[in-house]
């Protein structure tokens, strides 16, 4: 059989698809040259689709020649390609679906939220708030298009948010332990806190005496975040009276050394974290510049605002962490149920004719 050429096209999807790793002997770019290899040889029928390309380095494939492989790699790595492949077809179709259903709305649809936000709540929005409620109005809109919104559902769902608020509200002004915290925070984290697609409650990777946190957390855009949760009662801030400054409290400072450990850790065994995730979670993210959260204190019980602006200042000389209070965390939810109440107040009025 006359051989093609292999498009650069092609080639660079093929290395993509890869990660750059020669599927034989597992060396990776740029240590190695990197060339695309046919499973099926052509020699014997092979043709250019990229599920019968594979990667290989030089010396692999040299060595190799035209004999198919013996083991089941070949046939693994078109498998994956299959699903691949299938799994973008479903999201195209649902692509399509999106699109005739917002094709069907009215201008008045597309102002129902801002015409709230803009005289109400944009101003008082923190720049993450304004972010959850960008990540949350496509799918919502997407799946429930104004003429055939479920007005109950709808208010069902309202209702247990209220419910969850009220909760989070008592449990704040409770002495709760910190377990206590963690396993509220864990069951309810992803309703609460928007822009999160699943939890993860342990890491259990041996590797040494490395330590990897007990819950992350997956963005819906496939990166990985990390959570601490401490009490709503741990201080936050000390004040320097020499200095007239506020600084981090001491539990603070131990809490965000630690995580900045974790994220570390991440970082250094990121392959190692990503194979576990897919292995034990059938998850294959980005381990990359991984986001530290930590849950701790309340914001609410600042005496001056001289420590509101220090903890700000030092909020944002943090790296890729971010500390959350439960006040904020209780204000983001109330936030969220308010835009969700006014939405369906919009819905349920009948159109004028």
């Amino acid at each position: 059989m006359k051989r093609i050429g292999i498009t650069k096209t092609i080639r660079f999807e093929v290395f993509k698809r890869d990660k750059f790793t020669c599927n034989y002997c597992g060396r990776k770019a740029p240590d190695i040259v990197l060339h695309v290899d046919h499973i099926e040889p052509v020699s014997k029928g092979g043709t250019n689709d990229i599920i019968n390309l594979i990667t290989s380095c030089y010396e692999c494939n040299l060595g190799k020649s035209d004999k198919k492989l013996g083991d089941n790699s070949a046939v693994e790595i078109q498998r994956r390609q299959l699903e691949l492949l299938q799994e973008k077809r479903e999201q195209m179709e649902l692509m399509v679906k999106w699109r005739k259903s917002l094709s069907k709305f009215d201008d008045q649809t597309v102002n129902i939220v801002k015409d709230y936000l803009d005289p109400k709540i944009v101003h008082t929005l923190s720049s993450e708030d304004k972010e959850a409620v960008m990540s949350f109005l496509p799918d919502f809109i997407a799946s429930e298009s104004v003429g055939s919104v479920n007005l109950l559902k709808a208010t069902t769902e309202i209702k247990s948010l209220k419910e969850l608020a009220e909760h989070l509200e008592q449990g704040i002004q409770t002495n709760h332990t910190e377990s206590w915290w963690q396993n509220f925070i864990r069951k309810n984290i992803l309703i609460i806190q928007q822009g999160y697609i699943k939890s993860i409650e342990k890491l259990n990777i041996g590797i040494g005496n490395t330590k990897f946190p007990d819950f992350s957390l997956v963005t819906h855009d496939n990166y990985l975040d990390i959570l601490e949760i401490k009490r709503p009662n741990t201080n936050l801030m000390k004040f320097d009276e020499s200095r007239s400054n506020y600084y981090w409290d001491i539990e603070l400072s131990k809490a965000i050394i630690q995580v900045e450990n974790y994220l570390s850790n991440l970082s250094t065994h990121r392959d190692a974290v990503r194979t576990y995730l897919k292995d034990n979670h059938e998850i294959d993210l980005q381990v990359l510049r991984p986001r530290g959260i930590i849950l701790s204190g309340d914001c609410s019980k600042f005496k001056n605002q001289k420590e509101r602006d220090d903890f700000r200042l030092l909020s944002h000389s943090l790296k890729n962490i971010v500390v959350i209070s439960y006040d904020e965390l209780l204000n983001r939810l109330r936030n969220y149920i308010r835009v969700l109440e006014k939405f369906s107040e919009r819905i349920e009025q009948p159109k004028s004719c």
